[in-house]
């Protein structure tokens, strides 16, 4: 294999493993949980899948399609059953696989150069690839939003299995291409556009119940999460001027109003019923959320509970018995 080839599949590598490793991380923001866990699990799991790569002598496109393969897997089993309990165990052999190739990859570049400054581009290649990946993943997830974190990774394998074609690529690149087939059905993405319910009857209804449920500091409070709910009695934002003080029981500001109100819209986003999107399907059991008390139970024991109702008839444009805050 010529130096130009080992360089030009370094570039499509790096991107390539970036697309996966942020599409992993995305895809478990977006359906299992925003926490820090759920990054140092992925991250763990694709350092450890990087390392075996590195020690088992494993023919290169096999590995690749099995990424993808894997990848697809795992991107399926979110969304279908976001917020599952069980889909920590099934993603977590997904990631370990997609990261084989990170490891691989440098042994076999590796072995095809001969001097240190080949090596040093050998690893500058891929992690200009990388860098390239990272800007693509946020930019494609920005304009055509999951269906660009399914089809991307699946692009570039499907290039990179070809420039790996002295391993008989082509017979794993129709595999990619008959998982793509299988996931998306061939048909056109479906409608996504942002819910906007009722502004007002969500500050009468489902933010009272969002703030005495949901928005403690150690929980939705936390800037750090995708979702967020602030006001009185819990997590506040500061004023909007600087000599302006939010006392920690004053009334709600616009600022928390708006924020709440469009971060609730946010977790509204499905392509089929409403009742499926991830705000009236997390807090209930068996969905995966990870805020459950002493006793073992959950936010919402089931859709009849009054915080749920709250939600559900906002979402609907129901005026429902409005939940008391705190």
């Amino acid at each position: 294999m010529s130096a130009r080839r080992v360089r030009v599949i370094g570039l499509v590598s790096g991107l390539h493993l970036a697309l996966l490793q942020f599409g992993y991380l995305l895809t478990g923001q977006m359906h299992l949980s925003s926490g820090y866990l759920t990054y140092a699990v992925v991250t763990l799991l694709w350092m450890l899948g990087c390392l075996l790569g590195l020690w088992l002598a494993l023919p290169a496109a096999p590995i690749v399609a099995l990424g993808v393969l894997a990848y697809a897997a795992a991107f399926a089993a979110f969304n279908l059953h976001p917020f599952a309990p069980w889909l920590p165990w099934v993603a977590a052999p997904c990631v370990l696989a997609s990261g084989l190739w990170a490891g691989r990859y440098f042994a076999l570049a590796l072995a095809r150069v001969s001097t240190t400054t080949a090596s040093g581009r050998v690893f500058a290649d891929e992690n200009h690839g990388f860098t390239l990946g990272i800007v693509v993943t946020f930019v494609g997830y920005a304009l055509r939003g999951r269906w660009f974190l399914l089809l991307a990774p699946i692009v570039t394998g499907a290039i990179l299995l070809l420039a790996l074609r002295r391993w008989r690529a082509p017979g794993a690149a129709v595999a990619v291409a008959v998982a793509l087939t299988s996931i998306t059905g061939c048909d056109a993405p479906e409608d996504t556009r942002l819910p906007a319910p009722d502004r007002a009857l969500f500050e009468r209804q489902a933010y009272p119940a969002l703030l005495r449920d949901c928005g403690f500091s150690g929980c939705h409070g936390d800037p750090s999460r995708a979702f967020q709910v602030y006001g009185p009695g819990r997590a506040r934002l500061p004023g909007d001027g600087e000599d302006e003080v939010v006392g920690h029981f004053d009334a709600p500001t616009e600022r928390e109003l708006s924020r709440s109100y469009e971060r609730a819209r946010a977790m509204l986003t499905t392509s089929d019923d409403p009742l499926a999107a991830p705000l009236l399907r997390k807090p209930l059991e068996d969905a995966g959320h990870r805020g459950r008390d002493a006793q073992g139970r959950n936010v919402y024991r089931d859709r009849q509970a009054d915080g749920y109702l709250a939600l559900e008839g906002w979402v609907r444009g129901l005026e429902v018995e409005e939940a008391g805050a705190p």
